[in-house]
C-alpha cells in the first residue's frame, strides 16, 4: 500500500505534458526507475484510466477500482477468487438501491457475488497443472462460467488464468488423454440442456465445434486411452419417437461413426471403448423395472450382435443396476472391465466383469454406503473410491496389483466429511489426489493431496481459502437424527440448528426436501445456499429429511416410493412436521416447507392434500416443481417420458391422484413459486398453471419466472432475484422479526 501512495505522489509532481493519464504516469515511472519485484504496479485500461480490476500478485489479493483508481469498498478478495468480482459494474457489488451502510447488505451481497470454483481436473500427463470451472465477471466471456488453469511451482500455486472464452457457461469439461493442452468442453444455451461439444486446443489457440445440431442433446461417454476417440450418445426428437444414437468421434479424422441406434428406450448412456477401439460399452435401462439396467458391448463394425454382459433376473423388489460413469477396461488385460454395480447387494460396489467368460465378481464395497465415484489412473496403478453413507463421505485411495485384483489402501490426511463434490480424481502417475473441499465457515476451495502407502502429507490449496462473511460464521454443525413414519420406517434427516446467539425461545424452521427423487441431501447446507444460510444466522433452523425413495440408505429404501407408494413419501414429510413439533426448541406455528424439482412437487402435494392435518405449514416455496402429473408427462422432453413413467407410473388415474393442481383450491398455505423459462424437465407451464389456479381460488400465491434459466438458477442476476424473493416472502409470511425488514433496502 505504501508503494501506491508513493507513486500517487509522483503523479501529482509529474509534468502533465508527458502523459495526461495518472495510471500511465505511474506505470511509466515504475518502468523507468525500476521498482522492487514485489511492488504493486496498477494495471491500465486501453484509454489510460485505471483498469476496473487491480491485483497485487505479491499479496495474493485483488479489488475493484473506479476509472480514477479509487478502491471500491467491499470488493477486496483473494487473487484466486478475483474472477467473481464484477468490476465492470461496480454498483452491483452493493445493494440494488445503492444503500451501502448496512452490514447485512454487504454480507449477503458478498455471498451472492462470489461464485466459487467447481469441477476440477488434472491436465493429462501433468500433476502440477489443474483446470477448473469458475464464473468470470470481468467481461471476457460475459459473466459465463469458463475454464481456468492453475499451476503449482515449488509447492506454491500460481494465480489462476482464464483459458476459455465461450459465450455460454461451460457446464463440464474433459481433459483429452495424452494432450495436456486440449479440453473438450460442454455448453448449452441458457440452460436448455441441448449440450454441444467443442474441442479447445490451448497450445494452437483453436476452438473446434464438434457437434453442430443445437436441436439435439449430446451426452459424453468416455475418451479412449490414447485420446484419439471418444464415445457419446446423441438424442434426437425430430421423429415420432426419440432416437438415442451411440457413436464414436475420431478426433484424428474429425469423423463420427454410428455404432447403434435405440428407438424410444427408457435411457441409454455410453461408456468406454475397448482397448482395440472396436467395442463400446453402454448401459441400457430396463423397460419395465425401475432402477434396473444391463450392460451391452456394441460392435462398432456392426458385424457382431450386441453382447449382454449382465444377464440377470431383476425384479421390482430386487433390481440390479450398473453405472458406466468412469467404467474402465484394464489397460493390460483388455477382457477385464471395472464398473460400479449393486447386483446382489444393497449398496453400489466396485465390480469386475470378465467380458470373455461373463463372470462377475464384487471387488470392494462399503458395508453401509454406496460407492458414488470410481476413478482409475491410465495405467491402473491407483484407483480412488468415494462412498456416500447417509450423506457422509467415505474416501479411499488404493494401489492396485498388476491385474487390478488386489487393492492396497493408501494413507491420506483427507477428512472426507468436508468434500463438496462426490468425486476425487488422481494425477496420471497416481501421486496426487484432486478434490474440492468446503467447511462450515469457508467457501469451496480446490486442493491437491499427495498420497503415499505409508505416511500422511498436508494438502496444497490451489485456490485461496476464503472465509464466509463474519455474519455467516459460527453456525453449529448439523445433527443426524431419525424420526418415525408410517410402515415402521425410520427416516434419516439432518437438523441444522440456528446460530445459538441469534435469540432464545422456540425457533422457526424450514423443512427442505431434495429433488430427484433418486438422490439425497448431505449433512450440511452449502454456503452457496445464501437465503437459508442467512436465515440460520437470524434464528431459523433448517431440517433436511431424506424421505423414502432417497439414495444412500440402500437399494430397498430407494424403492419404497415407486409408483403407487408415492403417498408414503408424502407421509414422511408430514412426519417431519410432527417430529419437529415435539422438539421444545422449535416453534411449531412457524414451520415452512420448501423444495426444488421433485421437492417442489412434494411441497405442492403436501400443502394441497392434507387440509385436515392437525398441524399446518406457515409458508411454502415450490421451485420448478410438477403441478399436474398428466400435463408433465405430456410436456416434459419426449426422451424423458418413459423413464419418468417408470418412476411415477403411467396410469392416468394414478397420475391424477398425484397432481396438486386438482386440489389447488384447497391450498391455504402462503405459496411462492420460482421457475426458469427454458426448463426442459419441468416446463414453465407447470408453475404458471398452479399459480393461476391458486389465485383464481383466492389463495395467497406469488409466481416468479426467470428468463434464460433451465432446471435451476445459474446466472448471477437470477440468483439475486431468487434470494430477494425468498427472503421477502418469508419476511411477509412467517419471519418478520427474523428478517426484520432489512431487505426492503435492497429491492429493485
Amino acid at each position: 500500500v505504501m508503494v501506491v501512495w508513493v507513486l500517487l505522489a509522483v503523479v501529482v509532481a509529474a509534468p502533465r505534458h508527458h502523459d495526461p493519464t495518472p495510471c500511465r504516469t505511474i506505470t511509466t515511472y515504475a518502468n523507468d526507475h525500476g521498482m522492487l519485484p514485489d511492488a504493486f504496479i496498477p494495471q491500465c485500461a486501453d484509454d489510460g484510466t485505471f483498469a476496473p480490476l487491480q491485483c497485487w500478485v505479491a499479496s495474493s489479493v485483488c479489488w475493484c477500482v473506479t476509472p480514477q483508481g479509487k478502491e471500491i469498498p467491499n470488493t477486496r478478495l483473494p487473487i484466486s477468487y478475483a474472477v467473481s468480482l464484477n468490476c465492470q459494474n461496480p454498483s452491483s457489488q452493493q445493494s440494488s438501491t445503492h444503500t451501502t451502510s448496512s452490514t447485512l447488505s454487504s454480507s449477503i451481497q458478498q455471498m451472492l457475488n462470489i461464485d466459487p470454483p467447481s469441477f476440477a481436473r488434472f491436465a493429462s500427463t501433468r500433476s502440477n497443472t489443474v483446470f477448473f470451472i469458475a464464473r468470470n465477471q470481468q467481461g471476457r466471456g460475459g459473466g459465463a462460467k469458463q475454464v481456468f488453469r492453475v499451476s503449482v511451482r515449488g509447492g506454491v500455486a500460481a494465480r489462476p488464468t482464464q483459458v476459455t472464452l465461450e459465450k455460454q457457461s461451460i457446464s463440464m469439461f474433459v481433459t483429452r488423454p495424452g494432450y495436456p493442452e486440449q479440453l473438450l468442453v460442454f455448453t448449452d444455451t441458457d440452460g436448455n440442456e441441448h449440450t454441444q461439444f467443442t474441442l479447445i486446443d490451448l497450445e494452437a489457440n483453436t476452438r473446434t465445434p464438434l457437434t453442430d445440431n443445437p436441436a439435439n442433446y449430446h451426452r459424453f461417454g468416455a475418451f479412449s486411452r490414447c485420446g484419439s476417440r471418444f464415445t457419446y450418445v446423441t438424442i434426437s426428437e425430430d421423429q415420432p419417437k426419440p432416437h438415442f444414437t451411440v457413436a464414436i468421434f475420431n478426433l484424428e479424422t474429425a469423423q463420427s461413426t454410428v455404432v447403434n441406434e435405440f428407438v424410444d428406450p427408457v435411457d441409454v448412456t455410453a461408456g468406454p471403448l475397448s482397448n482395440d477401439f472396436r467395442y463400446v460399452l453402454v448401459r441400457v435401462s430396463s423397460e419395465t423395472i425401475p432402477q434396473d439396467s444391463d450392460l451391452l458391448l456394441l460392435d462398432s463394425l456392426r458385424v457382431e450382435a450386441p453382447k449382454k454382459l449382465t444377464v440377470h433376473a431383476g425384479t421390482d423388489d430386487d433390481p440390479s443396476d450398473w453405472l458406466v460413469t468412469n467404467a474402465r477396461f484394464h489397460p493390460r488385460y483388455p477382457e477385464l472391465l471395472f464398473v460400479l454395480s449393486n447386483e446382489g447387494q444393497q449398496f453400489y460396489g466396485l465390480q469386475l466383469i470378465n467380458t470373455q467368460t461373463m463372470k462377475r465378481k464384487m471387488l470392494f464395497s462399503f458395508p453401509d454406503a454406496d460407492i458414488v465415484s470410481f476413478y482409475a489412473t491410465p495405467t491402473f496403478s491407483h484407483i480412488s473410491l468415494v462412498g456416500d453413507r447417509s450423506g457422509f463421505g467415505d474416501f479411499q485411495i488404493f494401489m492396485c496389483s498388476e491385474d487390478g485384483l488386489t487393492l492396497t489402501r493408501m494413507v491420506t490426511s483427507l477428512n472426507s466429511r468436508n468434500l463438496l463434490t462426490a468425486s476425487v480424481t488422481l494425477s496420471d502417475d497416481g501421486s496426487r489426489a484432486l478434490y474440492i473441499r468446503e467447511t462450515l465457515n469457508q467457501l469451496p476451495q480446490i486442493e491437491v493431496l499427495p498420497i503415499s502407502p505409508t505416511q500422511q502429507f498436508p494438502a496444497l490449496e490451489l485456490t485461496a481459502a476464503l472465509d464466509v462473511p463474519e455474519e455467516f460464521q459460527g453456525l453449529p454443525e448439523s445433527r443426524l437424527v431419525q424420526y418415525p413414519s408410517i410402515g415402521d420406517v425410520k427416516v434419516p434427516a439432518f437438523d441444522l440448528p440456528p446460530l445459538e446467539s441469534s435469540g432464545s425461545g422456540p425457533r422457526p424452521y424450514v423443512i427442505l426436501v431434495h429433488g430427484g427423487p433418486k438422490s439425497n441431501s448431505g449433512p450440511k447446507l452449502s454456503t452457496r445456499n445464501v437465503p437459508l444460510t442467512y436465515l440460520r444466522t437470524r434464528g431459523v433452523g433448517v431440517f433436511i429429511p431424506n424421505i423414502r425413495g432417497s439414495t444412500g440408505q440402500g437399494k430397498r429404501y430407494s424403492l419404497l416410493d415407486n409408483r403407487e407408494n408415492r403417498k408414503d413419501a408424502e407421509a414422511d414429510v408430514l412426519a417431519a412436521l410432527d417430529y419437529l413439533c415435539t422438539v421444545p426448541s422449535v416453534d411449531c406455528n412457524r414451520i415452512a416447507l420448501m423444495g426444488g424439482s421433485y421437492g417442489g412437487w412434494m411441497t405442492l402435494e403436501v400443502i394441497s392434500s392434507y387440509p385436515n392435518h392437525p398441524r399446518k405449514f406457515a409458508a411454502a416455496i415450490d421451485m420448478f416443481g410438477i403441478s399436474d402429473m398428466n400435463t408433465f408427462m405430456k410436456n416434459t422432453a419426449p426422451f424423458r417420458r418413459k423413464d419418468r413413467m417408470l418412476e411415477y407410473g403411467s396410469d392416468p388415474n394414478l397420475l391424477t391422484a398425484l397432481s396438486p393442481l386438482t386440489r389447488a383450491c384447497g391450498i391455504k398455505t402462503p405459496l411462492l413459486v420460482l421457475q426458469g423459462s427454458n426448463d426442459i424437465r419441468v416446463p414453465l407451464s407447470e408453475s404458471k398453471q398452479i399459480v393461476e389456479k391458486v389465485k383464481e381460488c383466492g389463495g395467497d400465491v406469488e409466481g416468479v419466472y426467470l428468463d434464460g434459466e433451465g432446471h435451476g438458477f445459474v446466472k448471477q442476476d437470477s440468483k439475486q432475484v431468487v434470494v430477494h424473493s425468498i427472503l421477502r416472502f418469508f419476511e411477509r409470511t412467517m419471519l418478520a422479526s427474523e428478517v426484520n425488514g432489512a431487505f426492503k433496502k435492497f429491492e429493485k
